[in-house]
C-alpha cells in the first residue's frame, strides 16, 4: 500500500478512495443515525465499518457497511477489547439484540446516571 498526500492506492486492486470522500460518507451517515445502535447512548458518537476497510476497500464508502456507536460500544462490541487485530463482522445482529434488551429492562432499578445514558 503507498500513502500519496490524501490518496490511499492499493498496489493490488484499482480501488481509490480518498480520506475527504470517507470522512464525508461518515458524516452523511452519522447526521440520520445519531444515537448508538447497541445502546442509544446520544454522546461520544463513532461510525464504525462492519467490514474494516483493510478487508475490502471497494466498501469504504458505503454506507450499509456503516454502523453507529458510542465509543464506549464501539470498542467493546465492534472491536472486542482490541482495535488492533479483532473486529466483530456480526455487529449490526448483535445491536439489534442488545437494543431490544435496553427497551425491555426495567430502568427503575438502575442509578440516574445510567438512566440518562440509556434513554
Amino acid at each position: 500500500m503507498i500513502r500519496v498526500s490524501r490518496f490511499i492506492l492499493n498496489t493490488t486492486s484499482v480501488s481509490v478512495f480518498s480520506q475527504y470522500q470517507m470522512a464525508k460518507a461518515k458524516s452523511k451517515y452519522k447526521k440520520m443515525h445519531n444515537v448508538c445502535a447497541c445502546c442509544g447512548y446520544k454522546k461520544k458518537l463513532e461510525i464504525h465499518h462492519v467490514i474494516p476497510v483493510h478487508i475490502d476497500k471497494e466498501l469504504a464508502c458505503y454506507p450499509g457497511n456503516f454502523i453507529t456507536l458510542c465509543r464506549d460500544c464501539h470498542f467493546r462490541w465492534g472491536h472486542f477489547h482490541n482495535f488492533r487485530t479483532n473486529w466483530n463482522p456480526y455487529i449490526k445482529e448483535f445491536c439489534l439484540y442488545v437494543s431490544d434488551y435496553y427497551r425491555n429492562v426495567d430502568l427503575s432499578s438502575f442509578s440516574m446516571p445510567i438512566k440518562d445514558l440509556i434513554t
